[in-house]
């Protein structure tokens, strides 16, 4: 192997979210004495860039002004023509797909893709990884429901992917207040009990189901609370939504919140409504705190959660079942701590940032043998 490996991340953008913070784990705490990484990000500055170079690790921002600026490709290629990596690893679809080209014309021996989603509403991803996947080595899926699903339908040899499950760093789960005092912060001391979610507001994140299921679970328990935790271009439409149930009164949106893992630290559940995944860091993370989690049956969640043994799955857009596991839960005090328990024990010994990092080190060293 060659004595210190450069490596280009290559993402679509550096906002908070699943990929941007798999990314961030990943670049810093590989082992520098055999990796040398550098970030690209295909638009502005985000959250995520600061984050990286308080670490050390330089972060270059390409600027795109919308996702149609081809701009961006040219400056790609002229800087990995510069940068001269060993490796190319893209994350996200846009960088995915411009990577792979602006790789193969700048000749960098080896171009790895990160697939984290099973985009069944966007069917022309699936086609352009279709048509690009021979410039690739290697597709590393987030689950194996992923895979299955590139495999399938972009046809992507089986040869060419593998899957590595997102790893969580248990001691940066941190709580800096506890529930009593953030419920105080938070306004919500006055309610029992407190139900929640965490995630980017997209239709892709279901939360209007979640809304209809928590109207029924008024129904039994008038005094519960939802918390919504995020935001994005369907929040508009979603307090609408509340209104018209006639819920606003039990329902708090947060918007986007740096002390998401304290917050998640107040709910007695912790739901997940979507009608896609890949592999939800954040259901990690609920375990991680010890909360039994209610999830659709989507992507990897079949992966981390147990139905029946660490939590419930429904399927997608099916409010009324989802209002019906809450409700157990919530009902039965000794499951939903026996869930939580199990959930935990489970996710700390296949889901750590240790073993996501060996694995991706582990494929990078074998590429390049």
């Amino acid at each position: 192997m060659i004595k210190r490996c450069r490596i280009v991340y290559l993402i679509t953008d550096l906002d908070v979210g699943g990929a941007e913070n798999s990314l961030y784990q990943l670049v810093t705490h590989l082992d520098t004495k055999k990796f040398s990484p550098i970030v690209y990000s295909l638009s502005c500055e985000g959250k995520i860039a600061d984050k990286l170079r308080n670490k050390g690790i330089e972060v270059v921002c390409l600027g795109a002004k919308n996702k149609f600026d081809i701009t961006v490709f040219f400056k790609l290629i002229k800087l990995l023509n510069r940068q001269k990596p060993h490796i190319l690893h893209t994350y996200l679809f846009h960088a995915n797909f411009l990577g792979r080209i602006a790789g193969r014309i700048a000749g960098v021996p080896i171009i790895i893709s990160s697939v984290r989603t099973m985009e069944k509403q966007k069917w022309h991803h699936v086609y352009l990884d279709m048509l690009t996947c021979w410039m690739v080595d290697k597709e590393v899926c987030v689950s194996k429901d992923v895979e299955g699903f590139v495999r399938k339908y972009a046809k992507v040899p089986a040869h060419k992917l593998i899957t590595i499950y997102n790893g969580i760093d248990f001691k940066d789960i941190s709580i800096a207040k506890n529930i009593e005092d953030k419920k105080k912060e938070l306004s919500i001391n006055q309610f029992n009990p407190i139900i929640g979610t965490v995630g980017h507001l997209t239709v892709a994140k279901g939360v209007v189901y979640l809304l209809k299921a928590f109207q029924l679970v008024l129904e039994d328990f008038p005094n519960a609370c939802l918390l919504v935790v995020g935001d994005g271009p369907q929040e508009k439409e979603l307090k609408k939504s509340a209104l018209e149930l006639n819920i606003v009164p039990s329902v708090k949106f947060l918007g986007f919140r740096e002390d998401a893992i304290d917050i998640m630290n107040v709910m007695d559940v912790f739901v997940l409504p979507s009608l896609w995944e890949g592999m939800p860091n954040v259901v990690l993370e609920a375990y991680a705190l010890g909360k039994p989690v209610v999830s659709t049956r989507v992507g990897g969640t079949e992966e981390i959660i147990k139905d029946g043994e660490t939590g419930f799955l429904v399927s997608p857009k099916d409010w009324r079942n989802l209002a019906k596991c809450i409700k157990s839960l919530i009902k039965d005090t000794e499951m939903k701590e026996r869930f939580g328990f199990k959930g935990k024990e489970f996710v700390s010994k296949n889901f750590s940032l240790e073993k996501m990092v060996k694995a991706t080190e582990k494929l990078y060293e074998k590429l390049i043998n």
